[in-house]
């Protein structure tokens, strides 16, 4: 939905590639990015608790941005007793399908990419679940402290994502602009947020 689904799909992409030699990868591959919604659940039947203001945030600036550290101690502050299955699932499958499909639809060859990888299903659960949490947070602030993105903003601030993302992706300005644009609603919507947690935390440099 946010941040962590893309990259995590993308830096998955670009890993599989490597181990299967030079195979190229384009927006038709399995994995690639789809639309998830939360608009059909009620995030507060889901977020026992947390803590998002107010709070007094280690930070290692030599080793994590600004940013991981906010969400970070928010995300460790949640109490998520169940999760909407079919969120966890929708991650899940995006994940599986995208191993699949390097292993050419062979279910060994599929567990034997999982090895090679280091990881397992029950591990692709578990980062299924660590995601729908990041964003049931997410929806839970932007909920609660009513943050929009204003038409204004996004006029005025879509052309500086088109270049941000089309540096980062490799991806033609006009490329980025046509397919991405949700996308980088949503990346507006979850930057002004961190930027309402930076107002409203306080930050202690770790020595």
């Amino acid at each position: 939905k946010i941040l962590a689904f893309m990259l995590c799909a993308f830096m998955m992409c670009a890993t599989l590639a490597a181990c299967s030699g030079s195979r190229e990868t384009d927006e038709t591959d399995a994995g690639a990015q789809t639309e998830i919604t939360y608009e059909d659940i009620d995030v507060d039947s889901y977020v026992e608790a947390i803590q998002y203001k107010g709070l007094s945030v280690a930070w290692d600036s030599e080793t994590e941005t600004k940013e991981a550290a906010i969400w970070n101690a928010i995300y460790a502050s949640v109490i998520i007793e169940n999760y909407p299955e079919e969120k966890v699932n929708y991650y899940f499958n995006q994940m599986k399908n995208t191993y699949m499909h390097y292993a050419k639809g062979n279910e060994a060859d599929y567990l034997l990419l999982l090895e090679a990888q280091g990881t397992s299903e029950e591990e692709m659960l578990a980062k299924s679940r660590q995601m729908v949490k990041e964003d049931l947070v997410f929806e839970y602030i932007i909920k609660h402290e009513q943050i929009t993105v204003t038409d204004e903003e996004k006029d005025s601030l879509f052309n500086k994502y088109v270049e941000k993302y089309s540096a980062e992706l490799g991806k033609a300005p006009e490329d980025v602009s046509a397919s991405m644009k949700e996308y980088i609603y949503e990346s507006m919507l979850y930057d002004k947020t961190t930027e309402y947690l930076f107002s409203v935390n306080t930050f202690v440099t770790k020595q």
